[in-house]
């Protein structure tokens, strides 16, 4: 059976008794075999329907959960949230289904589930979350936790501990429930017919059998393990309901592990993800507060975003980060030029050309000088320097955009503009080609732990005009580009390669590790709107894939990219990009003659 002749017999109605004895469906590449294998009848027990949603009313957390039919033995999670999946499964008939960011979210998880016996199965499916909350619950299930609460074998990088649940409710759920780990699944019919098996009598129950999806390239050298689950309807096992007193206020079940106006890490697989989880985090954290330009926004200070992918999901759907971007398509193009054309040439911007239909270079006004990236990053002191060099360096950047006018410069182009821009250089000074070079000798050298490259935009300068309105200073302050060569551990099971680097102490303990290099950028930024955020990654991104593609020249080593940390001193979504109705929310929160 193909997926087409499934999807059609799901839609039509028919009885899952119809079904063949035996069928299989390729997804993604992977065999998933179904075996009718009837079991014995028994009388089906469930706890009474009336009582989950009258007395406990369940769920008890009911945070972003869509809620079916209490009383059905199945729940799917979406770690990272996936709406098209979710809305088959309230159609199929899941008890409830929603998203599970952070280990908090898992806390909130297992509580919901031990107050209803009546669901047998989760099924986690879609991608898995910035904090791995996915293999989390699978090892949970498999492996139980220590005496430090610390969930065994877990590869959640932020927090694997359940502090706020006893011995008692986490043994509770592993009982309870029967993990059917899907993670990196995004098939709906496949997920659908799971479900509804999940809901058949014992007389129909089927043998679902696949393969499981290796999580390191390590494993993927190994035998594959077979994965069996017996689906049907196992009713309860006659226990109560084991109600806990736990809240979203007391956990915070967030993308992050608790947010604060003051001092925040998010965690997110990628900048698609990072870029919608700050909007919540913004409107829950947030201030409103007044701007130097006079704009509102609601701010938090000192919150890092840590993306665990940045070769991945680096385009957020629908962004339109300026007024000629109308498509992804152009979106994309806009976010590749900007990166290096703001950020990699001196005095550089970027614009439309409505003849070609795609973002070009420019030369800005001289009166924003002071202010460009690029040429604080590669030409810093540009704006003081003599005239001669001052012209000599607009000439060049002059000549490199016509040359690239229609098409990106690849890294070697730019190298070799470098080394025309270096002939010129005699009062400014280029940060991004110094700090390449010293990452080069980092590695040659074995380096191991190197701390002190790093790039900085600001002057003292800046200050000079004391009344912070007239300040022209960067948003973007500082590059720092780390590199480690130290155990890590490569993540992949739902298509998005994390790497995380594996504490000393912790490696005899730890098997499929690798012992090389790794590339751990941080990029520092003074203020940061919401909205800029993906535009100000790609800059750090062309940053880094320059100084990649030089050690890789100099050395002959591929280093690969690991955690991408992304600090924001305050961090805003400014007014406009509000909606009508919670600005007016806002507004009344201010006292009557502040408005």
């Amino acid at each position: 059976m193909n997926l087409k002749e499934l999807r059609e017999f799901l839609g039509s109605g028919r009885d899952l008794s119809k079904l063949p004895d035996y069928f299989s469906i390729i997804v993604d590449g992977r065999k998933f075999e179904f075996k009718r294998t009837p079991k014995k009848a028994q009388k089906l027990v469930k706890y009474p329907r009336d009582k989950l949603m009258e007395e406990i009313k369940w769920p008890q957390n009911a945070g972003t959960y869509d809620i079916g039919d209490v009383a059905n033995p199945v729940m799917l999670i979406c770690p990272s949230q996936d709406r098209e999946l979710q809305e088959h499964a309230i159609y199929a008939g899941v008890c409830a289904t929603g998203p599970c960011l952070t280990p908090r979210g898992v806390e909130l998880l297992i509580t919901n589930t031990i107050s209803n016996p009546n669901v047998r199965y989760l099924i986690l499916a879609g991608r898995d979350s910035g904090h791995l909350t996915g293999d989390l619950i699978e090892n949970l299930i498999l492996n139980g936790v220590d005496e430090n609460r610390k969930v065994i074998g877990t590869k959640c990088p932020s927090f694997p501990y359940l502090p706020n649940l006893s011995p008692e409710a986490i043994n509770r759920f592993r009982d309870q429930l029967e993990v059917i780990d899907l993670i990196g699944v995004f098939d709906s019919t496949l997920i659908t017919l799971i479900i509804r098996l999940c809901l058949q009598e014992p007389g129909n129950a089927y043998e679902l059998t696949y393969e499981e999806k290796p999580s390191t390239l390590f494993k993927q050298i190994e035998e594959p393990k077979k994965i069996v689950h017996t689906l049907f309807d196992k009713g309860t096992e006659n226990k109560e309901p084991l109600v806990l007193s736990y809240s979203l206020v007391d956990l915070q079940s967030l993308p992050y592990e608790a947010f604060s106006t003051t001092g925040t890490t998010v965690y997110a697989s990628t900048v698609e993800e990072a870029h919608r989880i700050l909007v919540d985090f913004l409107k829950r954290a947030g201030v409103w507060v007044k701007q130097e330009s006079n704009r509102m926004g609601l701010d938090a200070i000192a919150t890092t975003i840590v993306v665990e992918n940045l070769e991945q999901g680096l385009y957020p759907k629908n962004y339109k980060p300026v007024e000629w971007v109308n498509s992804d398509e152009k979106m994309k193009q806009y976010l590749k030029a900007y990166g290096v054309w703001n950020y990699l040439i001196p005095w550089s911007n970027v614009v439309f050309d409505e003849n070609l239909e795609k973002t070009v270079p420019s030369i800005p006004d001289m009166k924003y000088l002071s202010y460009s990236y690029g040429t604080r990053i590669t030409a810093k002191g540009m704006d003081s320097c003599k005239k001669e060099e001052k012209e000599g360096i607009i000439r060049l950047v002059k000549s490199f955009q016509e040359k690239y006018y229609e098409k990106i410069p690849d890294f070697k182009s730019i190298l070799n503009f470098y080394h025309d821009l270096e002939g010129i250089q005699k009062q400014s000074f280029n940060q991004l080609l110094a700090i390449t070079k010293a990452c080069s000798i980092i590695v040659k050298d074995n380096i191991t732990g190197t701390y002190r490259p790093y790039l900085q935009l600001h002057v003292a300068d800046d200050l000079k005009p004391i009344d912070p309105r007239k300040m022209h200073n960067p948003c973007y302050c500082m590059f720092v580009p780390f590199f480690r060569k130290t155990y890590y551990r490569e993540y992949n099971k739902d298509g998005v390669t994390r790497r995380f680097l594996v504490p000393s102490l912790s490696v005899e303990k730890e098997n499929d590790l690798k012992y090389d290099w790794l590339f751990m950028p941080s990029a520092y930024l003074r203020a940061h709107d919401w909205f800029a955020f993906p535009a100000n990654v790609h800059g750090s991104l062309a940053m880094g894939n320059f100084i990649l593609q030089n050690i890789e020249k100099d050395t002959g080593k591929k280093i690969p990219w690991g955690c991408y940390s992304h600090h924001a001193s305050s961090l805003h979504l400014v007014d406009y990009s509000l909606d009508k109705n919670l600005l007016e929310k806002l507004n009344r929160t201010l006292p009557s003659d502040k408005h």
